[in-house]
């Protein structure tokens, strides 16, 4: 089932990076084919947005970089395959504010996978290669 997501991560002030606040989400199986990032005005960069599958950094692609921005929303489309039943993404978040927590908002986008790709999927679930 495919279907559009909305989440919203609140950092308090103060988080750091090697303790960041992160909020699992729950996606259906699919194509992630477009994501939005949302910063209100007032977040002056000093909230930091990274997305994890399992532990590994997914978004964004270069290694030890993050989402930062003021009043800004940020779109792309990675194109992301989703084999598993209710695939577990992490957002992972911190803030450089001494004084004000942030709300980063983000829009996940997943379209169904073509037939073939399910039925394949549910064949290798099935030998417990995926």
């Amino acid at each position: 089932m495919a279907g559009n997501y909305v989440f919203e991560i609140t950092i308090p002030a103060q988080t750091t990076e090697d303790a960041p606040q992160e909020k699992e989400i729950i996606l259906s199986a699919g194509i992630i084919d477009e994501i939005s990032i949302g910063f209100p005005q007032g977040c002056s960069a000093l909230a930091h947005l990274r997305i994890k599958e399992e532990e590994s950094v997914l978004f964004p692609s270069n290694p030890n970089t993050d989402y930062a921005w003021n009043d800004t929303i940020y779109t792309f489309n990675p194109k992301h395959l989703l084999v598993e039943q209710n695939p577990i993404l992490t957002l992972m978040g911190w803030n450089d504010d001494s004084f004000y927590q942030h709300t980063i908002t983000v829009i996940i986008n997943v379209t169904q996978l073509p037939p073939i790709v399910d039925a394949l999927s549910g064949l290798l679930n099935s030998y417990g290669v995926l």
